[in-house]
């Protein structure tokens, strides 16, 4: 069955003989123990597999984690009974439901993963999430907020998710990035923002989501922003004999800046004054479309945009915003064709 086990024999052709029934046994048991695995167990040991050979990063096996919930209803499925055909209708009862193309193909690249690994461990020979049916993608799956609704929320917002909210829109960066920034980051002098690690779910400090750093220059706006953080933070941490320390987080709810933003609390506090004020479709990901949308309408270069977003090449900024840039070039030419006519 194409496993190799090599084991040294010390005796004659019968021991050795009864030593290969013995190997041949054990492998089966382990093949036949593997195959009767649930997808449920399976994908836990996957994780577990992926963790303890840091295969990826902490924060996506957060995600991973929280992808189990969601896959509950097959979890309970043998790997060796699970087909494609089982996929393709769960997939299309996530579709009935709302979920999304791009989260039903994550889901499906989980346990594609899982079972490669399997089929490495000797418990099944094939990987039927490779034959399941993707839904089709939808386009663009976000909704840019406008500029009143970005003005509406930093006046509504409390502290400091409103400074979230600021920086978010003014820089472009990720909710993770902007959750991990220390003042160390911050360059008033020369004006510039490094960033260079994420905030996971799990609360632990990472690599960022490319794993590449990146530093930007920061406008009045932002400065203003920062500025303020620092002297109410500091203003805050002397009150109770502490000191701001070129090592504490620029957003925080703790004295002197001693811990960062949860990411799940900016996300839940951010949706509850986004629905409050009748904007259920702006989530905190939505001011980096913002920020993005604005420099690409306004004629920054892609490269420019690509690096001050820390996309991996100017192509993914074309892709995911070039819809908005034929837009602004629309308004464009009706000027030109109103001037002219």
């Amino acid at each position: 069955d194409g496993v190799r086990k090599n084991k040294i024999i010390h005796g004659g052709f019968k021991d050795a003989k009864k030593c290969l029934a013995t190997l041949r046994t054990e492998i089966q048991t382990t093949a036949e123990r593997g195959s009767s695995t649930t997808l449920g167990k399976l994908l836990e040991s996957y994780i577990d597999h992926c963790k303890a050979t840091s295969k990826v990063r902490p924060a996506t096996l957060v995600t991973y984690r929280y992808y189990l919930v969601t896959l509950k209803p097959i979890l309970g499925v043998q790997i060796s009974k699970l087909t494609s055909r089982t996929l393709d209708k769960f997939y299309a009862k996530l579709s009935a439901s709302g979920q999304s193309p791009s989260s039903i193909k994550k889901y499906n690249a989980l346990i594609s993963g899982a079972l490669e690994q399997a089929i490495k461990w000797r418990w099944i020979k094939n990987n039927v999430a490779k034959e399941a049916t993707m839904p089709k993608d939808r386009g663009l799956e976000f909704t840019v907020p406008t500029v009143d609704d970005v003005k509406l929320l930093l006046e509504n917002l409390p502290a400091p998710l409103a400074e979230f909210a600021a920086l978010a829109a003014s820089t472009g960066a990720r909710r993770g990035e902007l959750c991990a920034l220390q003042w160390a980051d911050i360059d008033f002098k020369s004006r510039f923002m490094t960033i260079n690690k994420s905030l996971g779910k799990d609360g632990n400090v990472g690599t960022t989501k490319t794993g590449k750093g990146r530093k930007i220059l920061i406008d009045d706006f932002t400065v203003a922003v920062l500025q303020k953080i620092k002297t109410d933070q500091t203003e805050a941490a002397e009150k109770i004999d502490m000191t701001v320390t070129a090592e504490s987080y620029i957003l925080s709810r703790e004295p002197g800046g001693a811990k960062p933003l949860a990411v799940d609390g900016v996300t839940q506090g951010f949706h509850r004054t986004a629905l409050r004020l009748g904007l259920p479709h702006i989530h905190p990901h939505s001011l980096r479309h913002f920020a993005a949308t604005i420099m690409i309408t306004q004629g920054v270069d892609p490269r420019t945009a690509a690096d001050r977003l820390g996309h991996a090449n100017p192509a993914m900024t074309l892709q995911v915003y070039s819809h908005h840039s034929i837009e602004a070039e629309q308004k464009a030419i009706e000027v030109i064709g109103r001037v002219l006519g």
